[in-house]
This record gives structure tokens, sequence and C-alpha cells, in this order.
């Protein structure tokens, strides 16, 4: 059985009922269904957290400044975070959202296999950083730091895999170093890459892939969680209540589908900003389906973005 309480007046604590009789599977298909609901709408916002810890790492690396922290140590502490975070994005996507829709992992692919320098930073995670190749070179008069592609060569030559196929894409990787040989910097006879000029270019990818990556999520996932959501708030005639679902009196389970839309909503709107396609494509369909009310006192979906323009 399943108990449903509605109000047009969620600050006020009386409200109307009603019960819906129902069996035991379908109670717990209606659980499965809205926790799976809310695994899509938090998916979105840890691929949102992973890139703006990318874009956090990468500001960290290309601000460092020898001259006032003479020490390589800590521009490898940054270097090693941002390559870290490339590869916990990548590993996310291909593990946690392709397994959610196919479509995902192909786009993902697709960066990973065409794209010169989002797979460079992961095969540079996979062979290099582990065996301690990190930056040791820097040009003082411009203040850049230097990448060795022949100190990584000379390194990554000098031992053997013990795994045939992890020895055959090692000596690839190689490759893709000395194919880096026309657009790297010569000194003193030794080939290097500008720090700064590498994650310009590395970034531009995976951005090109976040964008990507981020509206099919929304087509795949989000848009079909929101509908679903809205298909389980009560109405009267056309309008929506503030529902709460009680599917096991006894135990206190209870669903609020009109707080978890408003506050992924609101997630998406404060991180990618009033403007961004996610937010207006989540806000046109919450209008197409006459859906105006917010938990935030009662304000209408003009008023929320207002106010998120205020505090800007």
């Amino acid at each position: 059985m399943i108990e449903v309480r509605y109000t047009l007046d969620p600050d006020s604590i009386n409200g109307k009922e009603s019960t819906i009789k129902t069996d035991k599977t379908y109670e717990e298909s209606f659980i499965k269904q809205y926790n799976h609901c809310c695994k899509s709408l938090d998916l979105m916002m840890f691929l949102i957290d992973y890139f703006h810890i990318i874009e956090s790492t990468k500001n960290d690396l290309c601000s460092f400044n020898m001259e006032e922290y003479p020490c390589f140590w800590k521009a490898n502490e940054y270097l090693l975070n941002y390559v870290n975070a490339i590869y916990s994005f990548k590993e996310f996507i291909n593990h946690k959202l392709a397994k959610k829709a196919k479509k995902i992992e192909k786009i993902s692919n697709k960066y990973y296999y065409n794209g010169e320098w989002y797979r460079f930073i992961c095969d540079y995670r996979n062979y290099v950083v582990h065996e301690g190749t990190l930056l040791r070179d820097y040009r003082k008069s411009d203040k850049e730091l230097l990448l060795s592609i022949d100190g990584v060569i000379d390194e990554l030559s000098a031992f053997t895999e013990n795994d045939e196929k992890r020895e055959q894409k090692k000596e690839e990787f190689i490759v893709k170093l000395r194919n880096l040989y026309p657009v790297s910097t010569v000194r003193r006879g030794k080939h290097y890459i500008e720090i700064t000029d590498c994650i310009s270019k590395i970034n531009c990818e995976v951005k090109s892939l976040y964008d990507e990556i981020i509206l099919k999520t929304y087509d795949c996932l989000v848009e079909k969680s929101i509908k679903w959501m809205l298909s389980h708030i009560h109405r009267i005639g056309d309008l929506y209540t503030y529902t709460i679902i009680d599917v096991d009196i006894k135990n206190d389970l209870l669903f609020e589908p009109n707080y978890t839309l408003e506050s992924s909503l609101d997630y998406y709107m404060v991180n990618l900003g009033a403007e961004h396609e996610i937010v207006c494509r989540f806000i046109q369909l919450l209008k197409d389906k006459k859906y105006t009310l917010l938990y935030d006192s009662h304000m209408t979906i003009e008023g929320f973005d207002n106010r998120l323009l205020l505090e800007d």
C-alpha cells in the first residue's frame, strides 16, 4: 500500500492524503525506478564536478611559478593532480555513465582513439607517472615548465613490461612521443613540451568531450528521469502539488519527487549557469509539462532564474 500526501503550500503542515492499494511487486518496482532516476540525476552532478576538478587542477598547474616556489616537487604535485583528474574523468565516463547508455561510450572512445592530446595525457598517466618520470626542467626566461620527451622515452625504453599487451601499448606510446618532435621545443639537442601549450591543447579536447557527453547524458538519462518524476507527482486537475510518497508507512520510507527535481535543477543552474543548454532544456521541459512551482518560497521558474542572476 502506498500513501500519498500532497499540498499546494509546502510551508504548511496541513495537507491531504490519499491511499493507493498496491501489491509488494509494484512497491518494489516503484522504489527501484525512483532510485534509478535519482542516480541518473546524480550522475549528471558527478560529471559536472569531475570537469570542475579538471579546471581547478589545470589552473593550479598553469599558474605555478618557480620563481615564487622554487621546488619541482610542488610542480609535480600539481601535474599529478591534473593528470589524475582527467584519468578519473575518463574512468567515470567509461565505467559509470557508459553502463547506463552505450551511446556515451562511443563518444568517449571517439576522443580517446581519434584525439591526439586526450589520448596522450591518459597514456602518460598509465605509462609514465607511475615510473616517476615527471617535470624536471624549467625555462627561466618566460617561467615555463618543460617536459622532456627524450627523457620520458629513455626511461620507458629502459624497462620491459611483464604483460605482453601492456608492453605493446608502451611501445605504441613511445612512437606517439616521437611524433611530438615536430611541435616540440629543442634545447641543447633535447626535445621538450611546453606545459602551458600542452595543457591548452589537452583541455581543448577534454572540453569538447565534456560538452558532448553532458548533452548525451541529458538525452539518455536525465530527461527520462525528469519525466518519470513528474508523472508521480500528485495533480489536482492540471495543477501539480508538493507530494510526499510513503511506500512503506511502518518504516517511514518516504520519497519526495518535487524536492528531487528541484534540487537537481538548482544544482545544475548554480554550477552550469542559467544560460547553459542543459538548464534551458530542463526548465523548458518543466514548462511544457506545466510544472511552474518551486519549493523555494513558491517561486515560479522565472522567479528562480531572477534569483540566480541576482546572486551572481
